[in-house]
């Protein structure tokens, strides 16, 4: 499993999993799709949004948040999970420190940025988990707009992980 990872729950649009599945691959991040998802894998909507870089992604599929976190978590050092300020968020983005030495020695530094549904957000994901991990949110300077879409902010968590990755392990992504 790569260090950096994106954990789509239930999501909802297939080009939204097309686009966020592209941006792991630029990245070289693992896209987990926790279920029940509001598509098809293979739909061609999906497939069409990550163009013909789809079939290289390294994706891994979940049956639901329950299986992820007995079978998956223990993997990570830590779960970032993403939500707007209002609802879960704690910080923004930028006083995220995603790879603590500590927690990195016990893991090789594997991490995962959490993103709910476009809908429901993190709903049905475990009060522990949302408890014990750190929740961050996306600074939104506009009250014009609910949320930011979740392939952007995909792109903005990976975006800023990887920097941080690459000060502390330069070229060892």
């Amino acid at each position: 499993m790569p260090r950096l990872n994106v954990v789509l729950h239930r999501p909802l649009i297939p080009w939204n999993t097309g686009n966020s599945g592209r941006t792991c691959l630029g990245f070289g991040a693992a896209l987990h799709l926790i279920g029940p998802l509001g598509f098809d894998v293979g739909n061609a909507a999906a497939k069409r949004a990550g163009l013909d870089y789809w079939p290289h992604v390294d994706l891994r599929l979940h049956e639901d948040w329950d299986t992820f976190e007995k079978e998956v978590m223990p993997e990570f050092c830590n779960l970032f999970f993403f939500s707007k300020f209002e609802k879960h968020g704690d910080k923004p983005l930028s006083q995220i420190i995603f790879f603590d030495s500590a927690s990195a020695a016990k893991t090789d530094g594997k991490i995962a940025l959490v993103f709910g549904s476009e809908q429901q957000g993190l709903d049905g994901v475990s009060k522990k988990a949302l408890d014990h991990f750190p929740k961050v949110y996306l600074p939104m300077n506009s009250d014009a707009i609910r949320s930011y879409n979740l392939s952007s902010s995909v792109a903005m968590g990976l975006c800023e992980a990887s920097r941080q990755l690459e000060q502390i392990s330069p070229g060892n992504q």
